[in-house]
């Protein structure tokens, strides 16, 4: 082993400053020979220094190996001198140990701040209800924070928020209300208390529960969709087959004065039959949406087409246009097109009956996120309405099919974005898109 060897060469070393120093003593004081004494002392002096030499080598190494310890610098190595095993080899074999550990310590504490980062439930840990050791990006987004803040701060901007929090229990859930950027989100909410080391931890999560609901409730309503078209469609179709095929048999025959009443009934039938048939069938694309083909393309110019073509229906109101012109959006532009006409249509027909009609729209950057703001002075919603604009079929209108604004949802979502709204009666209504700024 390789402390054998030190200790041996150790004592060695020993016995010869033991045996030199005897030696010089004896020739120096009891034969009486200078030359012979000067030899020895020589011998003894350098034989202790190469003594004090040693030892201090070892205590700087081994006082380097701690160090380096201490510091996390594993890269750290000594010169390995002989094939067999010494002492810089067995604290290079350690260093190496130590530096495979942290390595594989870096690779957990990476993929569990990746799987932190990506979950899609929003993380926030605070130390002693005083520093914030923990938020991951879901939690900024959802509360709109750009940096890490501690507990003050948090109370400060979300007081709501944390009063909620103080008042929840261990493990209890509470779905929480708030507004971040003039939006409405719905978010569950969890807290839990630990320990670590003496100190106490405050753990908060947060999901975003909205866009849940909003996406079961369209696939709930893709379902109906599906199974009304097939329901009524196998009904009509054989409907229609036959009243033409009794249509041409009457003509054929000549007997249109005699069943005048009759072939006015079956002309009925008919015309009513296909009408439901296209009814139906357009009813169907809300159900089956084509995919998007997204692409970078410039907001201003598609924005200002759509609103050039939706002026010419009403001349009377007036429009207003604030977007950046080197504002970009990832997205389906025709899809886009679509989803702003049909808002700009609700908007002119919620705002026809006035003489003083205004249609706003805004562009901004917020933050990582687009926001499109149509804003209009019309006769607004209430409460009751607006909780229905998205229920597919719902309409305020005499002559509407009420899939407006469901289809645009469906396709905002499609896009990557979300859509909100916020009206009150006779104060007009904003619909918000936010889109993933990606420039």
């Amino acid at each position: 082993m390789a402390y054998k060897k030190f200790i041996f060469h150790l004592c060695l070393r020993l016995v010869l400053i033991i045996v030199l120093a005897c030696s010089a003593f004896y020739f120096g004081y009891v034969k009486n020979y200078p030359s012979t004494t000067l030899v020895l002392v020589l011998g003894l002096t350098l034989v202790f220094v190469e003594f004090i030499s040693c030892v201090t080598r070892v205590y700087r190494e081994i006082d380097q190996f701690f160090g380096s310890m201490v510091s996390g610098d594993y890269s750290f190595r000594f010169h390995e001198f002989r094939k067999k095993p010494t002492l810089h080899q067995w604290l290079n074999k350690i260093m190496d140990r130590m530096q495979s550990l942290s390595k594989e310590r870096s690779i957990q504490n990476e993929m569990i701040n990746q799987v932190i980062s990506n979950i899609p439930t929003g993380i926030i840990c605070f130390r002693n209800k005083k520093q914030c050791v923990l938020i991951n990006e879901n939690a900024k987004v959802l509360l709109g924070l750009g940096v890490m803040i501690d507990y003050e701060q948090l109370c400060k901007s979300h007081p709501a928020l944390i009063s909620a929090i103080n008042k929840m229990k261990f493990g209890d859930q509470e779905i929480f209300d708030f507004e971040n950027n003039s939006i409405p989100n719905k978010i569950l909410m969890m807290t839990s208390t630990f320990n670590l080391s003496g100190e106490e931890y405050l753990m908060i999560t947060l999901e975003k529960v909205s866009s849940m609901i909003e996406k079961k409730e369209m696939d709930s309503w893709k379902d109906m969709m599906r199974v009304l078209h097939h329901e009524i469609v196998n009904s009509i179709t054989p409907i229609v087959s036959l009243s033409a095929s009794l249509k041409a048999s009457i003509n054929s025959e000549n007997l249109l004065k005699e069943r005048e009443e009759n072939l006015e009934a079956l002309e009925a039938i008919y015309s009513r039959a296909s009408n439901l048939i296209r009814f139906t069938s357009g009813y169907r694309k809300f159900a089956i949406l084509q995919p998007s083909e997204k692409s970078l393309f410039q907001l201003m110019p598609c924005i200002q087409n759509v609103v050039y073509l939706m002026a010419q229906k009403n001349k009377l109101i007036k429009y207003s246009v604030k977007v950046d012109p080197d504002t970009n959006l990832n997205a389906d532009q025709a899809q886009i097109e679509q989803v702003l006409t049909n808002i700009i249509i609700n908007a002119q027909d919620a705002i026809e009956q006035q003489n003083s009609g205004h249609i706003e729209i805004e562009v901004a950057k917020v933050n990582d996120s687009i926001m499109i703001t149509i804003s209009d002075n019309g006769k607004g919603m209430d409460d009751t309405q607006l909780s229905k604009v998205f229920v597919p079929f719902f309409t305020t209108k005499s002559e509407g099919q009420g899939i407006g604004l469901s289809l645009s949802r469906q396709i905002i979502q499609q896009n990557g974005g979300s859509i909100y709204i916020k009206s009150k009666p006779a104060n007009g209504t904003k619909v918000i898109l936010r889109f993933k700024n990606i420039n």
